[in-house]
């Protein structure tokens, strides 16, 4: 730039260097300048949409895109952004319109398809069966044609008796992030003297986190410059006995790795709510809650369920305490999920608990929620609905992760998503004393709630139909005693429960791998 100051080239490309080091304004400076100097440059305005995206601008983001499409329309990673963005604002027709219309022109790229078959999870009029058919089609089209490593029993059996089972854990998520929240638990509890753990990251942006995890792992293998064939590769010749999955089908997972079959006994658990659709992954680990019998219709997987619950949670360590005093009659109900899956229905039926209780408020906190048309959107919907504005608190989130639980201090009763429900937030929204309102689905995605909650003793706030969720979040609002009582008792009964206990957790896990472990020594499939 100091020899070529009107260099559109360059300017572009040190925009996306600027915005990889998550100095956005930077960036978007940087693609301006571009289009200033040649207003048809595509790449700038796709550039600066992915910034405006990534500052939450999302109109802006739009109108970039959209002048990206106007010099280049065949563009296939133009329309998976958009897609993303209408995802993100619960426009979920949308989303799924543009993700198809990427894959029409580019069907080769397998991470459209799994943001398509992720999407379907929120949209409320997509069967079971729909989503289960989309799993299948990406392993025909990028895991069923690729080249296997096989695997003999015998081979296996000569090792030495009682010899550690070697288990790989694979994921883009070894940071700040919700699956830390689970796999913590699991890796702390894991019993030495039955396996040893290996990690298997394509984490790109590390942190204290990752150093922590780090920490548990007895080989740590990073394998986020290694293709698919490399990483499958070195996690033979590692010689893993059991390969688990804890991504699915979100950004930035490795299926392709497993599609390749680097070990014998490949499992999947924790960060994805459904299946793989792979031939080449054996088991998913889940609970009677979360998947009860008839579940398997929709997996290609075997399905393990664990006595409890299929997760155990790590509390962090810097949490406030519950120090709500009391109880009062004018509630605050509260969400601070993921704003893809507060969609309109959920909002409409959020309006009809705040119509039913006087004086009530609804606050909601989302990083979607920095877009001040989603805020208008919001508001629109419940206005529509007889709700008043003053009634509704909207937050686009906080700084500081002790801040965003000290909210809850401020909260009576948490509202679960549908169909999607929250995993994450349900259970800090428990560890900090606020009970749920859930409604109970048909599948894993719309039944995380139903297995907290039952594990929790609280079956009576699993909701059968929307009436049913609205009388019973109506109820417990009105009974300011209970709600006191299960605000100051809830930690407790958290421990009670069993979904703190990691020993116990891991326990579970480790026999569960042993009966895979067996099976695949006795030449039996998955069952």
């Amino acid at each position: 730039m100091e020899l070529e100051p009107r260099y559109p080239e360059a300017l572009v490309n040190l925009g996306d260097v600027l915005h990889d080091q998550n100095r956005i304004e930077e960036a978007i400076a940087c693609y301006q300048r571009a289009i200033e100097i040649r207003p048809d440059h595509a790449s700038a305005y796709f550039g600066l949409g992915i910034a405006l995206q990534s500052n939450f601008e999302w109109d802006a983001a739009l109108a970039a895109y959209a002048k990206t499409l106007s010099f280049e329309p065949d563009r296939a990673d133009v329309h998976n952004n958009i897609a993303i963005v209408y995802q993100n604002r619960g426009q979920l027709d949308h989303a799924i319109q543009h993700f198809r219309r990427s894959l029409q022109l580019r069907p080769d790229v397998a991470y459209t398809h799994s943001s398509l078959a992720m999407a379907m999870h929120y949209h409320s009029e997509i069967s079971p069966d729909e989503i289960f058919q989309e799993h299948r089609r990406w392993n025909a089209c990028f895991a069923a044609p690729v080249r296997r490593i096989s695997h003999d029993p015998t081979e296996r059996a000569t090792r030495t008796p009682g010899q550690r089972l070697r288990i790989g854990y694979v994921s883009p998520d070894f940071r700040r992030h919700p699956v830390p929240s689970f796999l913590e638990s699991l890796l702390v509890g894991h019993n030495r003297e039955r396996v040893e753990l290996f990690a298997y990251s394509n984490t790109v942006h590390c942190d204290d986190v990752t150093d922590r995890l780090r920490a548990h792992m007895s080989t740590w293998r990073d394998i986020t410059r290694l293709s698919d064939d490399q990483a499958a590769d070195l996690i033979a010749a590692d010689g893993i006995d059991i390969l688990v999955d804890l991504a699915g089908h979100t950004a930035m997972h490795r299926l392709g790795v497993f599609a390749r079959k680097p070990a014998p006994v490949q499992v999947t658990w924790l960060g994805y709510p459904n299946t793989t659709g792979l031939d080449a992954i054996d088991y998913r680990l889940t609970d009677a809650y979360a998947d009860p019998p008839g579940a398997e219709a929709y997996h290609s997987e075997a399905l393990v369920r664990l006595p409890g619950c299929f997760l155990c949670y790590t509390p962090p360590l810097d949490s406030p305490a519950i120090s709500r005093s009391a109880a009062t009659d004018a509630v605050t109900f509260v969400s601070f999920n993921l704003f893809s899956k507060v969609t309109e229905k959920v909002l409409e039926l959020w309006s009809r608990i705040l119509l039913a209780v006087p004086k009530s408020k609804l606050f909601l906190k989302a990083s979607g929620l920095r877009s001040e048309t989603t805020r208008a959107k919001v508001s629109e919907i419940f206005r529509r609905c007889g709700v008043s504005s003053d009634r509704l608190k909207l937050s686009g989130g906080v700084a500081d992760f002790r801040n965003h639980l000290n909210l809850y201090n401020h909260a009576d009763i948490a509202l679960d998503p549908f169909p999607y429900n929250g995993t994450t937030t349900s259970f800090e929204a428990a560890w900090m004393g606020i009970p749920m309102i859930t409604l109970k689905g048909a599948t894993h995605v719309s039944r995380v709630g139903v297995s907290l909650n039952s594990n929790l003793g609280l079956a009576d706030l699993i909701a059968e139909t929307p009436d049913d969720y609205v009388r019973i979040a109506v109820a417990l609002a009105a009974d300011p005693s209970r709600r006191a009582s299960l605000h100051a008792g809830m930690r407790q009964r958290m421990t009670r429960s069993g979904l703190l206990d990691t020993e116990a957790f891991a326990s579970k896990v480790e026999d569960a791998y042993q009966s895979m472990w067996a099976n695949f020594l006795a030449g039996n499939a998955a069952t």
